[in-house]
């Protein structure tokens, strides 16, 4: 062979070999990139679902404050009477900075500060309440600078009603966005600084926002995708070049189910390339000295499996991360009680089991007494330091069948399966308040005490269903503090027949749309319901099988899935024939309830039976009060304009 050949053969090999080298690196960096990015798309999902549960937590939390007040003030008419209650209901500040009350014509009644009296009458979300259509709706304004605090806050709020059911003013929570800062900065404790926002839908405005905006950047509408995927899709990922950094970033979101927000948590590229390039550095820096093909396939197959046990890797990070997220989610992050969201779940397991097995259960609302003074006097770590001394006591003295729960600020609440017995019911109650008693030693070496107002209700004397026992022991609990505190109360009960005669659900004027096949088929779907509570009730109280309860309640579901379904195609037709509005909206939560039915169904025995009698009654009102009677309002509306 001659020089020429050999030469020709020589650059070729030599070709080839580069040629390998460079589109196996191009496949393994490509194969890295992708790996990352999915990772990371995963983690921020999690993070993002992660936000909506505590949101909706604390969102919860604040309609319960704010029903509270507007109850009290509807009773004592009494603006210096409702101020001493809202002083006394000893709410989490960190979270919620404070509780208005505002008359018809925007006076401000009540404020913490000396500036009560002050006209917001032209403030959204008076005007919004004013509106006769969102008589039992609730309302997330846009962050804006607070004109009695200088401060910037969102406000939730409802409305007031006056004794004749006319508009009689509002009731809000002002919600500081540094509030969720803490809570946000918890989600990138990995080293990262992602993006973690909370939006309206409505005005499309930011609510909180990691890292945090200027203040003049809070009123800036957001511009994306989202807002058009979001109509049709709950969750998801879009693509958006902030407008704070000019960095381009893909945000992964999840909406609340019950308000109008929405959670995003976005990453960048750049960010994927900090996890990928040491991937892609460690494979491909031997294989540029690789000189034989078959080290070259050798070290392609070597990145083969190290990418695979990186993504395993990666995988039970992921898992991890889930699992961290999920203790967050359901447990409370400073005394590590379960919190509303797990007591919810809890209560609603054990009412399932003791009415099966035909026993009773006990449950106590605690509220702590003098906590207000502590937090006042010593700071806010001091009143940290409280609740996790008194939790901790408390829960060394339950079983451990027994469930000890914080339900947020100083309220807790305790679940005692089989228990009814009066004789226990004190013992327990005195031990609780005794172990509350107790000196409490600050972190200063300073000592405090407090005590606690404990009420008591039992199943099923004083309610078969999670909400009416819940506000049985609320109601004693209140009936405690005002026997002078630092006492229990048991709950006031009626006769099994009373309650067994009395519809669970009721269907009202309040609740007619004005269009009478929907009204009656509305009165069809409540009286499923209904009936669904009955069985429930009728097999505990005759002592039925749970196999033959659970026979009739899944036929009593097929029932109501069969008139759901005729429902929604009778207002499916409706909507198309009056060209409404709001129609793909309509008919998007349709199928999403339906589709809810078939899990409730599959979910029977899973989640008890109570959770899912509770999730059918708020489904059914929060749609026909919410979703249906806006509805009925544009046909009346239409009907009016052709007369």
């Amino acid at each position: 062979m001659s020089r020429q050949a050999k030469l020709l053969t020589l650059w070729l090999v030599v070709l080839f070999f580069v040629g390998a080298l460079w589109g196996g690196g191009v496949l393994i960096r490509e194969r890295i990139v992708g790996e990352e990015h999915a990772r990371a798309e995963a983690a921020a999902a999690l993070r993002a679902s992660a936000v909506v549960t505590y949101t909706e937590q604390h969102l919860h939390q604040v309609r319960a404050l704010l029903s509270a007040v507007r109850q009290f003030h509807a009773v004592s008419r009494s603006a210096e009477d409702t101020q001493r209650f809202i002083d006394g209901l000893g709410f989490d500040r960190s979270v919620i900075e404070n509780i208005y009350l505002i008359d018809a014509e925007g006076r401000v009644l009540i404020s913490h500060t000396a500036t009560s009296g002050q006209v917001v009458a032209d403030r959204d979300y008076f005007a919004f309440h004013r509106d006769p259509a969102n008589r039992n709706a609730m309302h997330v304004s846009k962050v804006e600078m607070g004109r009695v605090t200088g401060q910037l806050h969102f406000r939730v709020s409802m409305r007031v009603n006056a004794p004749d059911g006319q508009f009689g003013g509002v009731v809000l929570a002002t919600i500081q966005p540094s509030a969720f800062n803490k809570y946000f900065q918890q989600l990138n404790q990995d080293g990262t600084q992602r993006v973690v926002v909370l939006m309206g839908t409505q005005d499309r405005t930011r609510r909180a926002r990691l890292p945090v905006p200027r203040d003049d950047q809070w009123p800036e509408p957001v511009e994306a995708e989202l807002w058009q995927q979001l109509p049709t899709q709950a969750k998801g990922t879009y693509q958006r070049t902030s407008s704070f950094d000019q960095v381009p970033r893909t945000y992964v979101y999840e909406a609340l189910a019950e308000w109008p927000l929405v959670a995003a948590v976005a990453f960048s590229q750049a960010d994927v390339a900090a996890q990928a390039d040491p991937r892609i550095r460690q494979l491909l820096v031997p294989a540029v000295g690789a000189t034989v093909f078959v080290l070259m396939l050798a070290l392609v197959a070597t990145a083969m499996v190290v990418s695979h046990e990186r993504l395993a890797r990666a995988k039970q990070q992921v898992d991890d991360l889930y699992a961290q997220m999920r203790a967050r989610a359901t447990h409370d992050h400073l005394t590590g009680l379960p919190n509303r969201s797990l007591f919810f779940e809890r209560l609603s397991r054990e009412l399932s089991r003791v009415r099966r097995a035909n026993k009773p259960l006990a449950l106590l609302f605690l509220d702590l007494d003098g906590f207000k003074q502590v937090n006042d006097q010593h700071g806010h770590d001091a009143g940290d330091a409280v609740l996790v001394a008194v939790a901790q006591r408390w829960l060394s003295a339950m079983r451990d069948t027994d469930t000890v729960a914080r339900l947020g600020g100083d309220e807790f609440a305790v679940i005692l399966p089989h228990t009814d017995r009066t004789e226990d019911l004190q013992a327990i109650a005195t031990k609780l308040i005794q172990l509350a008693g107790q000196a409490i030693e600050l972190p200063d070496h300073a000592t405090v005490k407090v005590g606690v107002s404990v009420g008591i209700s039992l199943y099923p004397a004083h309610g078969t269903e999670i909400d009416t026992l819940m506000a049985a022991a609320d109601t004693a609990m209140y009936q405690s503090k005002g026997r002078g505190k630092n006492r229990y109360t048991l709950a006031e009960g009626q006769p099994m027949a009373v309650q067994e005669a009395t519809d669970w659900v009721v269907f009202t004027d309040a609740h007619l749309t004005g269009i009478p096949e929907v009204d009656q088929q509305h009165r069809e779907l409540v009286r499923l319901v209904n009936e669904i509570n009955r069985t429930l009730a009728g097999a505990q109280t005759a002592g039925q099988s749970s196999a033959g309860a659970a026979k009739q309640i899944k036929g009593l579901l097929g029932q109501l899935f069969e008139a759901t379904r005729l429902h929604f195609e009778t207002e499916n037709r409706l909507m198309a024939a009056v060209n409404y509005p709001g129609r793909p909206e309509h008919e998007q939560a349709h199928a999403h309830l339906l589709g809810e039915l078939v899990q409730m169904q599959a979910r029977l025995s899973e989640d008890g039976e109570e959770l899912l009698l509770q999730t059918l009654k708020d489904w059914l009102m929060h749609h026909i009060e919410h979703s249906d009677r806006a509805l009925g309002a544009y046909v009346a509306g239409l009907s009016e304009n052709n007369s």
